[in-house]
């Protein structure tokens, strides 16, 4: 579990909280939480909702709230965990960002098990409701660059929220739009997956 931010933006970072299971960051007067979700231990699944529940309570001074990631349920008052979820959403003042997907020019679905055949929309965004209004669209990204099983969710944000003009306009320059992308389909698997073991042996 990680969270990358752009080096513009790193000092402004810090880090808040972490476990296996969440990621909390502050930048600049918003914090951010990326999360998993169990998909079957409903105990586990509110004790991470709590804990996170508690750190946002903890933090009032920041204003602005966005939590992310894969939450293992399909946001729908018929899920069982669904009063779980609403309980969460208003402990923390946060609302679902669903509908600002566009059907028409996105998949439904963030999670694809291609050998079962099985795709579901179980990653999400709340946002504060301070920041919903700042929401332009929110897509889903269902590309060959990406060897997950879940699709890249990305969601714009209409205004400066998290650092200063300056800083904007260099992230929209010729400068920062000429820096390479690492393409992953085209990386050496082998020597990724080499080095990604040697590196958690020796952790």
């Amino acid at each position: 579990m990680a969270i990358f931010v752009h080096n513009v933006v790193a000092k402004h970072v810090k880090l808040i909280s972490k476990n296996d299971n969440f990621l909390v960051l502050s930048v600049g007067s918003c914090l951010l939480c990326n999360v998993y979700l169990p998909c079957a231990d409903d105990d586990k699944f509110v004790d991470i909702l709590a804990s996170i529940s508690n750190i946002v309570s903890k933090n009032a001074c920041y204003d602005k709230l966005i939590i992310a990631g894969d939450f293992n349920m399909v946001f729908n008052v018929v899920h069982p965990r669904w009063e779980i979820l609403s309980e969460f959403i208003a402990q923390t003042n946060t609302s679902i960002t669903d509908q600002f997907i566009d059907p028409c020019s996105a998949p439904v679905y963030s999670y694809i098990h291609e050998s079962l055949g099985q795709r579901s929309f179980i990653d999400h965004f709340l946002t504060s409701l301070n920041l919903i209004s700042s929401v332009a669209t929110i897509s889903i990204a269902d590309s060959g660059c990406n060897l997950s099983d879940h699709c890249a969710i990305i969601m714009s944000i209409k205004s400066d929220l998290f650092i200063s003009q300056r800083s904007v306009d260099f992230l929209n320059s010729k400068h920062c739009n000429d820096i390479k992308r690492i393409r992953w389909d085209k990386g050496n698997l082998d020597l990724y997956y080499n080095r990604t073991r040697c590196l958690l042996e020796g952790s």
